[in-house]
C-alpha cells in the first residue's frame, strides 16, 4: 500500500467513522473491543478516579486540622503577647507614678530647702 493510498484511507476513516459510530452499534463494539487494550475499563478508571478523590479528600482534612492548629497556635501566642503588654504597660504606669511621686517630693523638698535659704538669707 503506498502512502497516498493510506492516507486517503485515514482521511476516509477520520470523515465517516463518527457516522458510522453512531448508526451502527455492531461496529461500535467492534472498535470498542479493538480499542480495549489501550485504554483501561471505565471501571477502573471509575474506581481510580473515586480513590484520587478520596486522597484529596484526606488531604483536605489534614490541611484543615494543621490550619486549626496554627490557628489556635496564633491565637495563643498573641493571648500571650497581649497578656505580656498589658503587664509591662502597668509596670510602666507604676513606674511612672512612682517617678512623679519622687519628683514631687524632690520638688518638696527643694521649695523647703529654698523657703529655708530665703528665710536664712532675710535674718
Amino acid at each position: 500500500m503506498t502512502t497516498t493510498n493510506l492516507e486517503e484511507i485515514k482521511k476516509i476513516i477520520k470523515n465517516e467513522l463518527p457516522t458510522i459510530l453512531k448508526t451502527d452499534p455492531s461496529f461500535r463494539r467492534y472498535i470498542l473491543q479493538i480499542t480495549k487494550a489501550y485504554y483501561p475499563p471505565k471501571k477502573k478508571t471509575e474506581d481510580r478516579i473515586e480513590q484520587l478523590y478520596q486522597q484529596l479528600l484526606q488531604m483536605q482534612e489534614k490541611s484543615d486540622r494543621k490550619w486549626e492548629e496554627w490557628s489556635k497556635r496564633w491565637e495563643q501566642t498573641q493571648a500571650e503577647w497581649n497578656r505580656k503588654w498589658e503587664e509591662n504597660e502597668k509596670r510602666w504606669e507604676q513606674t511612672q507614678a512612682e517617678w512623679n511621686r519622687k519628683w514631687e517630693e524632690n520638688e518638696k523638698r527643694w521649695e523647703q530647702t529654698q523657703a529655708e535659704w530665703n528665710r536664712k538669707w532675710e535674718e
